[in-house]
């Protein structure tokens, strides 16, 4: 496996990192929120009543627009490795 594939791998692996860290963040600050306004757990069970109740969203557009990207970029990745795999084949088998 060439440098810059160890490079995308470390860059996905980052990717991945960043999300759980900002998915930490989104659950504690939705836990304090909930406790200081005394919010019950089912009240808020779907998105639309999460941001009805909830003032303070930021974590959760982190979160969504994080997923999405390191989402789209794996698929990426895993792309063109599995593109450079087929032509090192090809390229064995010549």
């Amino acid at each position: 496996m060439p440098a810059n594939s160890l490079h995308l791998v470390a860059a996905c692996l980052a990717m991945v990192l960043l999300t759980f860290v900002v998915s930490a963040r989104m659950l504690q600050s939705r836990v304090r929120e909930m406790r200081a306004k005394r919010i019950d757990a089912q009240a808020v069970s779907t998105s639309v009543a999460m941001a009805q109740r909830l003032a303070d969203v930021r974590a959760a557009d982190n979160f969504r627009n994080i997923f999405e990207i390191s989402a789209s970029f794996a698929l990426l990745v895993g792309m063109w490795l599995a593109f450079w795999l087929s032509m090192r084949a090809a390229a064995a088998a010549a």
